[in-house]
Parts: C-alpha cells; sequence; structure tokens
C-alpha cells in the first residue's frame, strides 16, 4: 500500500508526456544519455556472449570500459526485461519515476520495523524518498538518485543489532545489498559502508555493556559479520575490480572534484529552484552556492529542521534513535565538505579535509552525503512521532506538512529541469546515415569531449549501426588523449598545427567519417576543409570524409612521433611570440597580451578564469625570474626527444618543474612542464633594442 502511494505521487511529480513513449528522458542535459546507452549495450554484450565490462562499440576500437564510468550496471540487468520490451529510453524513464518511490518504500520499512506505527513511518519514507537530494539528483544523476537499497542496508544491521537476524541470513542479505550498491554506484557503495560501519559501532556501543563485552560477544561477532560481508562482496566482484584497475595508473585518480561540489550552510534552509515553494525568491544566494541545481542538495527548510531538533532532543537517550542522531550529524557535517562556506565565502576547515585524503574519497560529492542525512531526519521524526503518549496525529500533521515544504519544482509545469526531449535530425530520423554510414564502420561526433556531444544516444538509437571514437564519463581514455589531435578537440581549439594533427589521428585509428551538428559548422567546418575532409550536408548533419587518395597519403605514425611534432611546433610559435612581443617592448608577457599584440595565433589563448600564463593547448609563456620562459606539458619520452636537439640560446632546461632536466632521472612515463628558459637578448630581434 505505501509503494502504491509513493508511486502514484512520484508520478504527479515527475511524469511527462513523452516519457512513457520513448521520445523524452526524465533528466537535464546528456548525462542521462550515458545510462540509456548502458540500459541498452549491457544486455546487449552478454545476450551475445561478449564482455559487458569493456564495450567496443564507444571509445572505439578500445572500447568504453563501463567500470570507470558511471554506467549502473545493476540497474541495466534488473531493468533488462523492461528494455527488450520497449526500449532503453523507456526503460531508463521508469528506473528514474521509481527511484523516490522504491526509496521511500524502503525507508517506510525501516521506520516500521523501529517504530511499529504506520502512519510515521510513513511519513519517515516521504521525506527520506521525495527529499531535495532525490528530486535533486534526478535532474541527471541516476547512479546516486536510485538509492533504495540504502535504508535496507540499515535496516538489516538494526535487526541484527536488535537479535531479530542470525548470522547466516545478515551475512547473506547485507552481501547481497552490498553488491546490488556497488553495481549502481561505486560512490554510494562506498560512503554507505563508512555510514553503516559508524552506525553499527554507535549501536554497539548503545548496547548494554556497550563494546567492552568479551571479545566474542555480541559485538565482536556483529562487528566481524559485518566486515565478512564485505570481504564476500569484493570476492563476488573480482571481475569488475580486475577491469576497474586495468588501466588505473593511466587513468586520473581524482575524477572530479569532490569538494568543489559541497553543500554551502544556507542551503539547509534556503532552497535553490529545485524546490516549488520559495525556490526561484532566493537566487540572488543560491547562485553564490557552489554545486549547481543538480548537487546543491542540502534544503531541509527551516520547519523541518526546526521539528528534527525537536525529535532529536526527545529521543537521544533512546537506544535505537541515538545511531541514526550520530549519523544525521556526521553526514550534515561532512556534507559541508572540507572548507566551510557561508553565502560562498569560504570560513574554515571541516573534518572533510582530512577524509578526502583516503582512497577513493577524494572523489566523493560531498553534498550526495546528505542521502544518510535525510535518512536520519525522516526516522528519528518517526521514532520522536511513535513515543508521543498524546497528539500522535497531530504531530505526524505538523511533521507532514514541513515535510511538504520541500516539494520540488517539478510541479509547476512541464518545461522543468527534469524533463529533457532526445535530439532531432532527420539524418538518423528517417533512416538516411544508411546510405553514408555502412554498418560497423567507426565515426566521429563533434564536439569530441567527455561529457558531451550526442554520439552514444544515437549509437544506441540506432542500435549499435555503428562504432564511434566518442564515448561519455569523466575523462578521455589516456589511449586517445595523448595524442594532440585529441586535446585540441577537447579543448574546442583548432591550433596552427591541427590539420596534421587531426589527420594522423583518425588515419592511426581508423575514423573514416566526422559529422557534425549545424551549431559547429562555423567553428569546425574551415578547420575540416584545411585538413582536406570533404563535406556533404544531410539535414543539420554534415558529413565529413576524405578522399581514398588524400588518406592514403597520410604516414602512419606513433603517438610519441606526433606529440614530438605537435609540441615542437607549439614551443616554436611561444619562442616566435616571446620574441615579437620584445621587440614590441611589452611590460606583460603571457597567451592573452601575445594574441592581443598579433604575436601569437588566436588558437593559444588563454585558460578561462582568472589571468594565466598557461594558454589552451597547454603551452605556458610569461617572464621567468630576469630570463623569458616557454613551456609545454608532455610526457617524458617525448621531453628527451625534444631536449636532445633544443638550441643554443637555451640557458635551462626544467623537467618535470621545478626539477632541472637530467636524461637519467627522467621516467618515460612521467608527465610535466617541459621549459625552455632564454635569456632576453637572446630573443631579441635583430635591431631591436632591450630598454630593461
Amino acid at each position: 500500500m505505501a509503494f502504491a502511494l509513493y508511486a502514484v505521487a512520484s508520478l504527479a511529480l515527475f511524469y511527462r508526456p513523452g516519457l512513457f513513449a520513448g521520445t523524452h528522458d526524465l533528466g537535464n542535459g546528456t548525462d542521462p544519455y550515458l545510462y540509456i546507452w548502458s540500459f541498452y549495450f549491457i544486455p546487449h554484450a552478454i545476450a551475445h556472449g561478449h564482455n559487458p565490462f569493456v564495450i567496443p562499440l564507444a571509445w572505439a576500437p578500445a572500447g568504453l570500459n563501463i567500470t570507470q564510468a558511471t554506467t549502473t550496471p545493476g540497474l541495466a540487468l534488473l531493468f533488462w526485461p523492461l528494455t527488450a520490451w520497449a526500449g532503453p529510453v523507456v526503460s531508463f524513464n521508469v528506473a528514474s519515476l521509481a527511484a523516490p518511490a522504491l526509496g521511500a518504500t524502503t525507508a517506510f520499512l525501516f521506520a516500521y520495523v523501529l517504530t511499529g506505527r504506520a502512519v510515521a513511518a510513513f511519513i519517515a519514507g516521504w521525506i527520506f524518498g521525495f527529499s531535495t537530494y532525490v528530486a535533486g539528483a534526478l535532474l541527471g544523476h541516476l547512479q546516486t538518485d536510485f538509492v533504495p537499497l540504502v535504508p535496507l542496508a540499515f535496516l538489516v544491521v538494526a535487526l541484527r543489532g536488535r537479535g531479530r537476524l542470525s548470522a547466516l541470513p545478515f551475512v547473506l542479505l547485507l552481501s547481497m545489498i552490498d553488491i546490488g550498491q556497488f553495481l549502481i554506484s561505486l560512490e554510494t557503495f562506498v560512503t554507505t559502508a563508512i555510514f553503516l560501519g559508524l552506525f553499527l559501532v554507535v549501536q554497539e556501543a548503545a548496547a548494554p555493556g556497550g563494546l567492552s563485552r568479551a571479545r566474542w560477544h555480541p559485538a565482536g561477532i556483529n562487528i566481524g559479520l559485518f566486515a565478512l560481508c564485505y570481504v564476500i562482496t569484493a570476492a563476488m566482484l573480482a571481475p569488475y575490480f580486475y577491469y576497474f584497475f586495468s588501466d588505473y595508473a593511466q587513468i586520473p585518480h581524482v575524477l572530479q572534484n569532490g569538494g568543489y561540489f559541497c553543500i554551502d550552510l544556507l542551503n539547509f534552509i534556503i532552497p535553490t529552484p529545485v524546490t516549488w515553494l520559495g525556490g526561484h525568491l532566493f537566487l540572488p544566494i543560491t547562485n553564490r552556492f557552489s554545486g549547481g541545481l543538480s548537487e546543491d542538495l542540502g534544503y531541509i527548510g527551516l520547519p523541518l529542521a526546526i521539528l528534527t531538533a525537536i525529535a532529536v532532543g526527545r529521543t537521544w537517550r533512546v537506544r535505537q534513535a541515538l545511531p541514526l542522531i550520530v549519523i544525521l550529524v556526521v553526514a550534515c557535517i561532512f556534507a559541508l565538505g572540507p572548507v566551510l562556506r557561508i553565502d560562498g565565502q569560504p570560513i574554515m576547515r571541516l573534518p572533510w579535509t582530512g577524509m578526502q585524503r583516503l582512497p577513493l574519497l577524494a572523489n566523493v560529492v560531498t553534498g550526495r552525503l546528505m542521502v544518510y542525512a535525510v535518512l536520519g531526519i525522516g526516522i528519528v521524526c518517526a521514532i520522536w512521532l511513535s513515543r508521543l503518549q498524546r497528539g500522535y496525529f497531530a504531530g505526524c500533521a505538523v511533521v507532514a506538512a514541513a515535510a511538504l515544504l520541500t516539494l520540488p519544482n517539478s510541479i509547476a509545469g512541464p518545461n522543468t529541469g527534469w524533463y529533457d526531449p532526445l535530439p532531432k535530425t532527420q539524418f538518423f530520423q528517417t533512416g538516411a546515415y544508411r546510405q553514408e554510414i555502412a554498418r560497423g564502420e567507426t565515426v566521429m561526433f563533434l564536439p569530441f569531449q567527455a561529457a558531451n556531444g550526442d554520439a552514444i544516444i544515437w549509437q544506441t538509437l540506432t542500435r549499435g549501426y555503428f562504432r564511434t571514437i566518442d564515448g561519455y564519463g569523466n575523462f578521455i581514455p589516456p589511449l586517445y588523449a595523448a595524442w594532440p589531435a585529441a586535446q585540441m578537440l577537447n579543448e574546442d581549439a583548432a591550433g596552427p598545427d591541427f590539420a596534421p594533427q587531426f589527420n594522423l589521428f583518425m588515419k592511426h585509428f581508423s575514423v573514416s567519417k566526422v559529422l557534425v551538428p549545424q551549431a559547429l559548422w562555423t567553428t569546425w567546418g574551415p578547420a575540416l576543409a584545411e585538413a582536406g575532409w570533404r563535406r556533404q550536408v544531410e539535414g543539420t548533419v554534415a558529413i565529413y570524409d576524405m578522399a581514398p587518395a588524400s588518406w592514403a597519403k597520410i604516414p602512419d605514425v606513433t603517438v610519441t612521433a606526433a606529440q614530438e611534432a605537435f609540441d615542437e611546433n607549439h614551443l616554436r610559435a611561444l619562442t616566435q611570440a616571446a620574441s615579437c612581443m620584445l621587440a614590441k617592448r611589452a611590460t606583460q608577457l603571457d597567451p592573452d597580451a601575445a594574441v592581443a599584440s598579433g604575436c601569437l595565433d588566436p588558437a593559444f589563448r588563454a585558460e578561462p578564469g582568472p589571468p594565466t600564463n598557461w594558454d589552451r593547448l597547454a603551452g605556458w609563456l610569461g617572464f621567468f625570474g630576469g630570463k623569458i620562459g616557454v613551456a609545454v606539458t608532455t610526457d617524458g619520452a617525448v621531453a628527451k626527444l625534444i631536449a636532445a636537439h633544443a638550441g643554443p640560446g637555451v640557458t635551462q632546461i626544467y623537467f618535470p618543474y621545478p626539477r632541472l632536466y637530467d636524461t637519467v632521472t627522467i621516467k618515460n612515463g612521467e608527465t610535466g612542464e617541459l621549459i625552455f628558459v632564454y635569456g632576453r637578448r637572446t630573443l631579441m630581434p635583430a635591431g631591436a633594442v632591450d630598454h630593461t
């Protein structure tokens, strides 16, 4: 019954026409595309006897490693029957719509087991399942939004602590929950393990005799069984770990700055536009929050916060409430991140500073720890309400009213952030792509970036008709990222060396066609034409290919040779820019100043943000003490090749900066800044006078 009511509420809040027709997705931007892709291709790989961990259709030919991307394989398998019947878009939408209702239901079960009061438990389920955390995550982060296993994990541990679950069922149930949570979200799995462990320890400490009980008494046994569950989980998921760590040394270990997406203290009581009531009234304040709509997940509301404080004050001596109160408080503190921010201003360091130094925790988006806070709020309020001697229903009504004040803004109308149409183009919708692309051919979609573009959604909707060198995730795989062309494409900056570098890249990976949406024709059309690619327009898509004779003339080179050529040209351009600026008696020397003076190609403009001496292609230009420095970011093998024939005007070489260049200590795998230092007079053009 509870699930049915929650499901109706979820449909009322988030359903829009088109979700069940497969023409729209429940989410915002392109993040849902990866989940939709995984809903189709993970079951497809298993059904055809292929490796489901590395799927070669995206990031072709190497393949998209699903263990290193937010692909929710657990949900892809769970919804496999629906995907086979209705398609991956509908399946994804159903999973997203089910997330609030399922989360609310499992929180209801947790609260009901602890209290035995259905109304109070129903309110607890609502607080959890329809919280700002869940509504915000629905904007595009299914892996963190689908959290029904979190309350179940706490429920199993609570039942074990109360002696209502024997050892074997406890281990089996918690291990299955852990495996399921891991296959939905590694991040939530890691943080749940931390908070679940804390919950267990406090629960055992609050039991008669506390943690001082005999070694093999319940406390020690329960903690040991808890650890055993994670050993079993690790053993069962060994293949997953194998593929996750297969190239771990080469990929970024910090995929996202989790400490940046943290909760502003004011967000606890000030709503963002995610919330219906008052969400747009405080934009001058909430615009200063750092997380963005999908990560500013801290809103509880002043009424519910006050009621929670009352509930905590009335129940902190209750054995079953104390562990949840600790979880609530710790989660709120950790959600604030490594630095306390109030109205966007950093105030002081917080305990998460130390936590983020632990393995994997540097990647945790701290705002997402609110999932444990809202669970604690819901259950503690339910325990408080259940213990009221008088006024139980009145208390339930007051808490329910406070919870309803956090309703999501999805009820405001159809044009909300929870509802996006899938991309449309006649080239794919009419089947015209079959005339231009051969089945299994490898193509590139622009933009070529780690988390952008429509490549994987069109690959899904065409049921894998073509391969694509594009993919989706937090980073471009190192196999591609090492190529200078990939770096330029990722930065939307076609440098002077773009044409040859692009052709070397495409030849190496056998990419025979480039698809460019109309919005990018003026950005990339001239650069592709200069590289010798022919253009054909099909509606709003331009298809570029190369004549076979021109294709045959492109040499086959290694990535090291391509990097060396690009870095040498880059250094040459920066050195010439420095010489040009000295001739103009410039007092400022950086890429932007050089571009403004006509001394440097605009492609080398500085990185966005505060003034910097770094250009967008990872080069550096500036005064180096009393001398001139030019630099590129490269690896040890390329650094050796370039430094071997450095010109006579170089006074010092650093690699990796700040270490002086030394061929003995350089390792081919290490990366860093290769800096060449010149005397000012060395770069001064003939006839120019140095007035410094």
